[in-house]
């Protein structure tokens, strides 16, 4: 049998597309790329979905503390994050949705806190992150690392490691 179904036949009218499967017309609801009035084709493994992805950016810092460092001064989505504590006792990171400029570590609420277990042997103690779908910060994205969950006392030099990738 013929794909496609004339609609009110015998009068010339419109014809929809279908796909006989096994002598039953389905209707084809396919995704079709083009723009109006033009088709360059079904979506398939030969012509597949234009995609286009962007690129995370990386930020990098080897010795965080309680100091508020901004990363962002706007709006960003954070994808992952790998963070290593060189320091035998748990560090804290924490990420605020703000500007530096309006984090006081200890006192401003993180929108965020993960806690970094000790350092086991040399290679220290850490994380690798993924956050799919991301984790919108609608402000700007500041970061500090503690040595307790609500702050704000220093880290010593070079304990706390993080890279955050963001967009």
């Amino acid at each position: 049998m013929a794909d496609n179904i004339e609609l009110d036949p015998g009068t010339g009218g419109a014809t929809v597309a279908a796909d006989d499967v096994g002598g039953v017309m389905y209707p084809r609801s396919k995704i079709t790329l083009g723009g109006d009035g033009a088709s360059e084709g079904d979506v398939s493994a030969a012509n597949p979905m234009p995609v286009t992805q962007e690129a995370c950016t990386p930020y990098n810092n080897i010795d965080l503390d309680e100091t508020p460092v901004e990363i962002a001064d706007s709006p960003v989505t954070v994808f992952a994050i790998a963070a290593i504590n060189l320091a035998a006792a748990v560090r804290y990171l924490h990420f605020y949705d703000d500007l530096a400029v309006n984090v006081t570590v200890g006192t401003t609420t993180p929108t965020f806190t993960i806690a970094l277990p000790a350092q086991s042997n040399s290679g220290g103690g850490g994380l690798a992150l993924a956050l799919p779908p991301g984790v919108a910060f609608t402000t700007a994205m500041t970061v500090a690392a503690t040595t307790t969950p609500a702050g704000p006392d220093a880290p010593g030099d070079n304990e706390v490691n993080v890279t955050v990738f963001y967009r």
